[in-house]
């Protein structure tokens, strides 16, 4: 167990240390991000002149609303594409390769994909307090709030991979994911709460919501840095994070042994 697990903190580091897109993402976050988020402040700055609250959000609460979930946006864009990574190792029959060692596919997949993330969040936490400093926004300093965030933040991160290799691993069934894939991000927009806070949405969206996993990847998170939630609610939205991983992760278990049985008997 030990040294799997040396060998998939290895798959990350070597995964950041090829990472070749590191200016490509300096380049985003000083010239995208800025312009997308100006965007957003002229945008609610228009909406909230006729109102003073929006789902619960006044207008400060909001714009650090969608900062924080720009900065996870970015963090976990990298997670967006590990569907077509199984999709692709599945179709171009590489899966043995990996079925012959004695690691994981799963767990191999999700430290692979977790190196541009991380050296997303290295380079985004400076654009972020620069960001709230320029736009006057709080800066959240307690520890333990901070905890229960960056911990939020990564349970949403597997959430977010779990769904990815669940949709890849139909290859198995479907040869083309794409239209299911596309589906799911149409979903994925509304639900996780990154295009719109949950709260702001009409009531039946919003149960429809709690059932279903989405909001434990963006909205959740974002809520939690606010600081203004009790720390047990913040705990039971964590939990509720767990759970969903809990659920997804059985989920593509039994998809994936069921789908390399097929792969298996049709000869790899």
């Amino acid at each position: 167990m030990v040294r799997r697990l040396r060998v998939y903190l290895g798959v990350l580091l070597t995964r950041m240390k090829s990472a070749a897109h590191f200016r490509a993402n300096v380049i985003a976050w000083v010239l995208y991000s800025p312009l997308q988020i100006a965007i957003i402040y002229l945008l609610w700055k228009i909406i909230y002149g006729t109102t003073r609250e929006v789902g619960g959000l006044r207008f400060n609460e909001m714009i650090l609303y969608y900062l924080v979930v720009h900065f996870l946006g970015r963090a976990m864009l990298p997670l967006q594409t590990v569907n077509y990574e199984v999709w692709s190792e599945i179709n171009k029959g590489k899966l043995d390769i990996y079925l012959a060692r004695p690691l994981g596919f799963g767990p191999f997949v999700f430290f692979r994909s977790l190196g541009a993330p991380t050296l997303e969040i290295c380079l985004g936490v400076p654009f972020f307090l620069l960001f709230s400093v320029l736009l006057r926004l709080p800066i959240q300093t307690d520890p333990l709030v901070l905890a229960a965030f960056f911990l939020s933040g990564l349970l949403g991160a597997v959430v977010l991979f779990m769904i990815q290799f669940l949709i890849g691993s139909l290859t198995f069934w479907v040869e083309k994911i794409f239209g299911i894939r596309d589906l799911m991000v149409s979903l994925f927009m509304l639900f996780s709460g990154q295009l719109i806070p949950i709260s702001a949405l009409p009531p039946l969206v919003v149960r429809l919501s709690r059932l279903l996993p989405f909001e434990s990847i963006f909205f959740v998170p974002a809520m939690i840095y606010r600081g203004a939630l009790p720390h047990l609610d913040a705990a039971a939205l964590m939990l509720q994070q767990a759970i969903w991983i809990a659920v997804l992760w059985a989920a593509a278990a039994a998809v994936w042994k069921r789908g390399v049985a097929r792969y298996a008997s049709q000869g790899g």
